[in-house]
């Protein structure tokens, strides 16, 4: 990119409060905003924990009224988000407050719109299609995975049809404050942190390679990758390691307040129709074809690549831009490895002849899409060989 003839630009609509105990924040910034009423909105999961009772403490301290939804579930379908929408137009709340992990953030995203705007999910559908401001809310991540906290889209599950949509407005999609605690991820499994975490590394590796990536990007992203790839193995063996908790937080987040901008390449195109394919978690579908695309993208840009696995800590002195580059590939793969994450299609059921409708339907995404954004030029049967690669 030759940034002095591109016009590029960069905005945030999300307060981010980082710390230890920053949940503490929650008195004050309640009492600023003076809601009549608030809910809480979780997952069964995380109203067990202990974090929660101390985000529900720190509420009560504030002295509003407030009432719990505690039906989350994974992938956001559109059923409970209506049912969440009931709740809030019945008790009138005025605040949402998510707890959890991405699915509950997006939940309250999407709840948020359909109260103000009328009508169901499937009807804001896109991006800027609707113009009143949802019901504000305040996210508070137990995951670093999602950066759901600082993005501007949801993304819904359509269970009727069987289809995902996104919801999305630069402006009015944010989070009002995003509180990232590093006590909230104490309760996560080291598949979830290590799974979450990779989406995360892989928000933060795309953006940086981005077509659309700018100097205010690239600088977030860069250090989101340095963050997560020095972060995710002490995370992953002891979940109450405060240090690199809080740096996975904020290098989550720092990765998505990037693809906010830049997009998501090859990675998240063969990924999203992975995921579904096989049945896995949207980080670990990331992760099994995060190499593989690495090494299809390299050849566009190797000098990011460098720049990537100094990052990641690689010693690149006396190499040559393009041994350097592979580094990060070597880089990557031995994170995957680490945390239990460097695995095959196949191992989950993948077949061969899976192949050509699976690079059909990323190369029809890529056509409306992805060519803006992926660094290398990609054709269907290009599609076909990283498919292959990530195979076995």
């Amino acid at each position: 990119m030759n940034y002095p003839f591109d016009v590029t630009s960069y905005e945030t609509h999300t307060r981010i409060i980082l710390g230890f105990d920053s949940i503490k924040m929650l008195t004050p910034e309640l009492k600023n905003i003076k809601p009549k009423k608030v809910m809480v909105m979780c997952g069964s999961n995380i109203k067990k924990t202990g974090f929660y009772s101390k985000c529900i403490e720190y509420i009560i301290q504030a002295g509003f009224p407030y009432v719990i939804f505690d039906e989350v579930l994974p992938e956001v379908p559109v059923s409970v988000v209506m049912k969440a929408c009931e709740v809030i137009k019945k008790e009138g709340c005025e605040l949402l407050i998510a707890i959890g992990g991405g699915s509950c953030i997006d939940t309250a995203k999407a709840a948020g719109v359909v109260v103000t705007n009328g009508g169901k999910p499937q009807d804001h559908a896109g991006y800027e299609q609707y113009k009143i401001p949802p019901i504000p809310f305040i996210a508070i991540p137990t995951t670093a995975g999602t950066s759901s906290e600082v993005t501007s889209m949801t993304v819904i599950n359509d269970e009727e049809n069987k289809v995902k949509f996104t919801i999305g407005h630069k402006e009015l999609g944010c989070s009002k404050i995003a509180i990232l605690d590093p006590q909230g991820l104490e309760s996560c499994p080291p598949k979830v942190v290590a799974e979450a975490g990779f989406d995360a590394f892989t928000h933060a590796f795309e953006s940086f390679i981005s077509l659309k990536a700018n100097p205010h990007t690239e600088a977030l992203s860069l250090q989101g990758i340095k963050l997560i790839s020095e972060n995710l193995r002490p995370l992953y063996a002891n979940r109450k390691n405060i240090h690199a908790a809080s740096n996975m937080l904020a290098g989550s987040t720092m990765g998505g307040m990037a693809f906010t901008t830049t997009g998501c390449g090859n990675v998240h195109c063969i990924g999203r129709h992975v995921g579904p394919l096989l049945h896995v978690s949207h980080g670990l579908a990331v992760a099994m074809v995060l190499p593989a695309v690495a090494r299809f993208n390299y050849l566009a840009c190797p000098e990011k690549f460098v720049q990537i696995a100094q990052a990641m800590g690689e010693d690149v002195r006396g190499l040559s831009v393009y041994e350097a580059g592979k580094k990060a590939i070597k880089a990557i793969e031995e994170l995957c490895s680490d945390v239990n994450l460097l695995k095959k299609m196949k191992d989950f059921g993948c077949k061969e002849d899976d192949f050509e409708p699976l690079a059909q339907d990323c190369w029809n995404v890529y056509e409306r899409h992805y060519q803006y954004i992926n660094p290398r030029q990609t054709t269907k049967n290009d599609y076909i060989d990283i498919i292959k690669d990530a195979y076995m």
